[in-house]
């Protein structure tokens, strides 16, 4: 299924278009004139969806638990680059998202001004494990990195979770216990890289 065909939630209804596709609450509102960049998020708009509890793609209300889409990494520490999300708007995200559909795909730093740069995580050798959680609390934290305030968002434990691997056929639900482990393996992997290379 092509993503423009993919059904559209009625949470998502009120939404901009661009491309066929739902423009989603957190991307930064381009300069008049110019599209949306969809790799480009609003870390005004991310701070209002934490600490009001609205859904980071929609950006209505969250009455029931908050919805999370991340790689290994985050899901081990509990540390996101996006507020929580209504169910099915994460469903949506995940059936349409270029980055979570092809499994070689990566941000593009092309186009990317200075101001923008800030609030984009460019991602470092990509996880073709992913991981869609739930969890009652999330909080806003900002720590320094490389000389520069990042923004993460923090969960409480996961409630559910649902694991997927990107493959050149598309994208594949696995059992929980085989994800987990799969998880679990490349998290402690990717930990002692990135702890290598600041010589920890």
């Amino acid at each position: 299924m092509k993503p423009s065909t993919v059904p559209v939630p009625s949470t998502l209804a009120r939404r901009p278009r661009q491309g066929g596709l739902v423009v989603p609450f957190f991307v930064a509102d381009p300069p008049k004139g110019k599209p949306f960049d969809f790799r480009v998020q609003d870390a005004h708009k991310r701070a209002l969806c934490v600490h009001y509890g609205h859904c980071d793609i929609c950006g209505e209300h969250v009455k029931g638990p908050l919805w999370f889409i991340i790689d290994p990494l985050g899901y081990f520490n509990r540390s996101h680059s996006h507020a929580g999300s209504h169910r099915e708007c994460l469903d949506y995200a995940r059936a349409v998202c270029p980055f979570l559909l092809l499994p070689e795909r990566m941000w593009r730093e092309q186009g990317i001004d200075d101001r923008a740069r800030k609030s984009l995580a460019l991602v470092e050798g990509k996880s073709r494990l992913f991981v869609q959680m739930s969890a009652k609390k999330q909080s806003l934290n900002r720590y320094l990195v490389d000389g520069q305030q990042v923004q993460v968002v923090e969960t409480s434990l996961p409630q559910a979770s649902i694991w997927y691997e990107i493959t050149d056929e598309g994208t594949q639900r696995l059992p929980h216990a085989e994800g987990l482990a799969a998880g679990r393996a490349y998290y402690e992997r990717r930990t002692a890289e990135l702890r290598a290379e600041v010589g920890a």
